[in-house]
């Protein structure tokens, strides 16, 4: 199988439902939205001034690629504190930005749950991959052309990957509306010359899950390579998790939106035209524009991430990328102290062997969430949330066996469906057995009023035929008259029955209107 073939495949595999990859030629306008970009650019007063709210946190540093495009335009005055209301008090400007070099710690921020940008960890914290530019596309296909990495899943989830050599001709020639983008975390473990080309920062280096065995860990880190026009639609890290995104050559073009906003609005799925696939380009080059416009009191800040630097992603946060460029960079998510009571509620249901795999390791270790000791903070946790382990256990084992009763009535019903051809199963079964009765009574009931005048007594048709002469069904006045004879009769005189009972009609009609008139009278209705 030739490259076409193979880069074909991964495409059909990973989206079956496209027509076209580039039916929408994004590649035609992508160059001028990228260029309009450096047109938003905060004015230098803006840089050089940030919110006071924020005057007390250390090492703040100017941001030359900060944007103005956020629709906050006053400045925010009251100092934030954690759980601030983000929605009522939004900040002018996010993320802040920070040196490396000039800061030793991130928990003021962290306590905060505030995104940051960082300058300057790879270099101050010395990665081989920033070494002799190693790391770029060029380069690591180079070295590394047979090396497979996941570029995405079919629809059962398996994983589709694609070789280094391939991707590198992929990326340089593609025209792809929304291109095949690596996120691998197995080349991480396999490959030790990547695996030794960064440590996670230093700021990030608490990592309560690596109290997990490795193998039993939820997947937590990405090495990234990402084409342009590549990128990730809007959402939230699994389990509540924390991240950190550095990013090694190229930029990376990123939304944010506060915990607070509601998930339809930031997801804004009713904003893309018909025309239009719910990608990261049409997202950022569209509709993020619409959002600002309908709902213009939520906060949304958008800004460009260089090379060399990494972006804090607080718990909650919703966000979204965009690769303006091609570029290679590395993710992960974690959880520490700062964001362990919100990780812990969504594990323990989320992930609930891992969850209690990972408490005993906890505590084994004798891990304290701030100054409290990890056991009694998961039992003060749990008791505030009314959440037992044993009543979670036993829904969650009735919700298994009900969706087991179900699939084996289906595989029933299909080998019997299989077997005497159109055989209903016994679901539908039951309910013909608890509705036939009802089935029943309701014909009965229909066959006994058969025949009646139910309309208002305005409307009723007055029969001048007397009592004795109405005739029971399926008779006739002498006995012998068929059921053919009888039909024949009433085709016959249709037309002038019709006339008849309309006259009639009109006279019982006239004659009921009259009565209502003198009672009106007598009681003194108007």
């Amino acid at each position: 199988m030739g490259y076409t073939s193979r880069i074909e495949k991964l495409r059909t595999e990973h989206r079956p439902y496209l027509d076209s990859w580039n039916g929408e030629h994004i590649y035609k306008r992508f160059a001028s939205y990228r260029d309009s970009l450096s047109l938003r650019h905060a004015k230098p007063e803006d840089i050089l001034r940030p919110d006071p709210a924020f005057s007390n946190l250390p090492g703040q540093v100017p941001n030359p690629s900060m944007d103005a495009t956020s629709n906050v335009k006053e400045p925010l005055q009251t100092p934030i504190s954690p759980g601030h209301d983000y929605l009522k008090h939004p900040p002018r400007c996010l993320p802040l930005c920070v040196d490396r070099s000039k800061l030793e710690s991130l928990d003021d921020y962290k306590a905060l749950n505030l995104p940051v940008l960082i300058r300057n960890i790879p270099q101050h914290e010395d990665w081989d991959c920033c070494k002799n530019s190693s790391w770029d596309l060029s380069s690591l296909s180079s070295s590394f052309p047979k090396a497979k990495l996941k570029c995405g899943e079919d629809d059962d989830g398996e994983v589709l990957r694609v070789s280094l050599k391939d991707f590198n001709r992929y990326v340089n020639s593609n025209l792809d509306d929304s291109p095949l983008y690596i996120f691998d975390s197995r080349i991480l473990e396999q490959n030790s010359t990547i695996r030794s080309g960064y440590s996670p920062p230093s700021y990030f280096s608490s990592d309560l899950w690596s109290n997990l065995k490795e193998s039993k860990r939820p997947p937590y880190k990405w090495f990234l390579i990402a084409p342009e026009r590549s990128g990730t639609t809007i959402h939230t890290d699994p389990l509540e998790t924390s991240a950190w995104n550095t990013v090694i050559t190229g930029k990376k073009r990123w939304v944010l939106f506060p915990p607070s906003v509601k998930k339809e609005l930031v997801k804004a799925k009713n904003l893309f035209e018909k025309s239009q696939d719910d990608e990261a380009a049409n997202y950022f080059m569209h509709v993020l524009e619409k959002i600002r416009t309908l709902h213009p009191s939520i906060p949304c800040y958008e800004f460009t991430q260089n090379p060399k630097e990494t972006l804090y992603v607080p718990s909650g946060w919703w966000h979204g990328v965009l690769n303006l460029e091609c570029g290679v960079g590395v993710t992960m998510n974690f959880c520490d102290e700062f964001n362990f009571d919100k990780v812990w509620r969504e594990a323990r249901e989320g992930r609930p062997r891992s969850c209690w795999r990972w408490l005993e390791g906890m505590v084994n270790n004798d891990v304290t969430i701030r100054g409290e000791g990890v056991a009694d903070r998961v039992e003060r946790l749990n008791k505030e949330d009314g959440w037992v382990r044993e009543e979670y256990l036993q829904r969650k084992k009735e919700k298994k066996e009900r969706k087991k009763e179900r699939k084996a009535k289906k595989k029933e019903a299909k080998r019997r469906k299989k077997e005497g051809g159109d055989v209903e199963s016994d679901a539908d079964m039951d309910i013909d057995k608890d509705s036939e009765g009802e089935v029943e009574q309701a014909t009965t009931s229909t066959s006994t009023l058969k025949g009646l005048d139910l309309s208002p007594p305005s409307e009723r048709v007055v029969k001048s035929d007397p009592p004795s002469s109405i005739t029971p069904p399926g008779s006739s006045s002498n006995g012998s008259s068929s059921s053919s004879s009888s039909s024949s009769s009433e085709g016959e005189g249709e037309s002038e029955g019709s006339d008849k009972k309309e006259r009639k009609r009109k006279k019982s009609k006239d004659k009921d209107s009259d009565k209502w008139q003198s009672k009106k009278k007598k009681v003194g209705v108007e």
